[in-house]
């Protein structure tokens, strides 16, 4: 983590936790960790906006509406390699590089340590044991619980409310094709087939992924896999992730303007890196 996105090595903490169970759990403990001084606001503007991306079942359902569960490793290890590359260069551009490391409360420097595999599964396995004699396991599932009541209040209104006008303003308007107009001949000049149907999706899914992934759901494979991966690894959606950001680390702050160009930076790196995979995937004879 450290020599590739100057994070502190239990950032990957917070990453696994949103690939395994959700971006909110993620957000969770990057939270947590933050308020006990493991974090400065630059190490948490990066993780939220770069390495809490969606969960693997979330995933599967978007790849189970464009048709390509025949191809779910590949999308998993596409998706990884589109998010690496992401994360390496917006970590050293602004405004990540702009935001400053200062801490909320006194700083607690994770432990340096250096060794064999074998040493730091140990050296993991004593951390976590004494992590475990600190806090009871009955206390911290009813706070775990409590926590969880709280970010599902906080997200489920913004995510109902947003994802019922984006499914209105697809079926009833052509509003994101107008919008998308632009980005069109970019995608295109990438040969990406069916592009004006892609771009769309792709600024879709800047606000919702399913409504993405199900506007592409009839188009060659090659689009398909091209939106699905460049959907679930725009991290950014403005449904859920965006104001769950905003309200959660509000002592940053981190603000709407900054996610926007976040959010075209990312969806500037992803068209040709999602692009190269996927004519590298169909020249592999990979796709369905």
């Amino acid at each position: 983590m450290r020599p590739l996105f100057r994070l502190p090595g239990r950032a990957a903490l917070d990453s696994l936790a949103s690939w395994i169970g959700a971006f909110t759990v993620g957000y969770y403990v990057t939270y947590n960790v933050f308020h006990r001084g493991g974090y400065h606001k630059r190490d948490v503007f990066i993780i939220a906006t770069c390495f809490a991306p969606v969960s693997i079942g979330f995933v599967g359902v978007i790849v189970s509406t464009v048709g390509l569960l025949q191809i779910f490793p590949l999308i998993l290890l596409s998706w990884a390699v589109a998010v690496i590359l992401c994360g390496i260069v917006l970590v050293r551009v602004p405004p990540l590089n702009n935001i400053p490391d200062e801490y909320i409360v006194e700083p607690s420097p994770e432990d340096s340590f250096t060794g064999s595999p074998t040493d730091y599964v140990r050296f993991a396995i004593r951390q976590a044991l004494d992590e475990a004699e600190d806090e009871g396991i009955g206390s911290t599932a009813i706070i775990g619980l409590i926590d969880g009541l709280k970010v599902t209040a906080i997200t489920l209104g913004t995510v109902v409310a947003i994802s019922t006008v984006t499914l209105l303003l697809v079926a009833q308007t052509d509003v994101f094709q107008l919008i998308s107009a632009p980005l069109s001949p970019v995608i295109a000049a990438f040969g990406i087939p069916n592009s004006n149907l892609v771009a769309s999706a792709i600024l879709i899914s800047g606000i919702e992924q399913v409504s993405a992934a199900a506007v592409v759901a009839e188009t060659s494979a090659i689009a398909r896999f091209f939106v699905t991966i460049v959907a679930i690894s725009q991290i950014i959606f403005f449904a859920a992730s965006a104001p769950m950001m905003m309200d959660m680390f509000n002592d940053i702050p981190i603000r709407f303007r900054d996610l926007i160009v976040i959010f075209a930076l990312r969806t500037a790196l992803l068209i040709p890196i999602v692009a190269a995979l996927a004519h590298a995937a169909n020249y592999l004879d990979l796709l369905p």
